[in-house]
């Protein structure tokens, strides 16, 4: 599936009240120069209070070729005895540079009420709308139904006779977010027949049984570039008594995108058994035990095969 979802584009600042949080502005970098702007509405409410000394409420937008004070001092110092564990509990790289990020994260809560968040930019297309429906295999009324639009609301932005930004936003959600998209589906299953709904609910679940192989912290992902397949490794200990503290990486699986995509993605309705297949190749090794980690060599690698069968190659 397409991964346009891009979050370091800008910074979105609120401000946190008891029952909800007000946008304040937007913080953004072009070229070469970081642009804070007030929301049209928080700028004219005669209550509200600056975001900071040098971001007065008595103008809209400000420019700097330097990061403002304000944002500056909400990100921790590296020198900083707990930074690597602020950057581990927030998901980034200690080694992390770009201000955007760290102010979204590390930098996201301070002293005060106001809370940083990464602003999500959408590429999302007119034409990414078509591809998901032709991708599900439903129609225009099916795939409304289902998401809850009605079917010209799909044609038009289908057809670029409206810009749909409402909507796209929510569909790019369902598009990269099969958990959403699964509650979505549970709600309107009974608005399309079942076999379409079981083939669109074992599509998502099958997308997420992806996600999860390859975001799970025990397993490493790498891109094999010479052969374009894609290896999920292990990090565990090495067995040697006298290197208890070293780790090594030993391939488990390996798969490549076509025959993801074909065996996986394309179709579906083997989901269970290539399920099973990989919780088999993944879950029945005792990793703590050198007779069975002896059993997986360095060397050795795994495929989906189109038949579901998972097998060395």
């Amino acid at each position: 599936m397409l991964n346009k979802l891009n979050t370091d584009e800008a910074v979105d600042v609120y401000l946190e009240k008891i029952k909800a949080r007000e946008l304040v502005g937007r913080l953004t970098y072009q070229d070469t120069n970081f642009i804070f702007t007030y929301s049209d509405k928080y700028l004219n409410n005669r209550r509200s209070i600056p975001l900071g000394p040098d971001l007065p409420l008595s103008k809209k937008e400000f420019a700097s070729t330097q990061l403002f004070p304000t944002f500056k001092d909400r990100i921790p110092s590296r020198e900083n005895p707990a930074y690597k564990e602020y950057c581990k509990m927030a998901g980034i790289d200690v080694s992390e540079k770009d201000p955007l990020i760290l102010l979204s994260t590390i930098g996201s809560k301070g002293p005060s009420s106001f809370v940083f968040a990464p602003a999500f930019k959408t590429t999302f297309s007119n034409q990414d709308v078509e591809r998901f429906r032709k991708l599900l295999r439903l129609t225009v009324r099916e795939f409304g139904e289902l998401f809850g639009y009605s079917p010209n609301t799909i044609y038009a932005i289908e057809n670029n006779k409206s810009s749909g930004q409402d909507a796209l936003k929510r569909l790019e959600i369902y598009y990269h977010f099969p958990e959403v998209a699964l509650r979505e589906i549970l709600r309107n299953r009974f608005k399309i027949n079942d076999e379409k709904n079981n083939y669109v609910e074992e599509f998502f679940l099958a997308v997420r049984l992806i996600k999860q192989i390859i975001n799970d912290s025990q397993y490493v992902m790498e891109i094999d570039a010479s052969n374009k397949s894609v290896n999920i490794m292990i990090d565990i200990p090495q067995p040697e008594p006298d290197r208890l503290n070293k780790r090594s990486k030993q391939l488990i699986f390996s798969f490549t995108p076509e025959l993801a995509e074909d065996a996986i993605l394309k179709n579906p309705h083997n989901y269970q058994k290539i399920k099973s297949k990989v919780k088999k190749t993944f879950s029945e090794f005792d990793f703590s035990s050198n007779h069975e980690r002896d059993q997986l060599q360095s060397n050795e690698r795994y495929i989906i095969k189109n038949d579901c069968t998972v097998q060395k190659t």
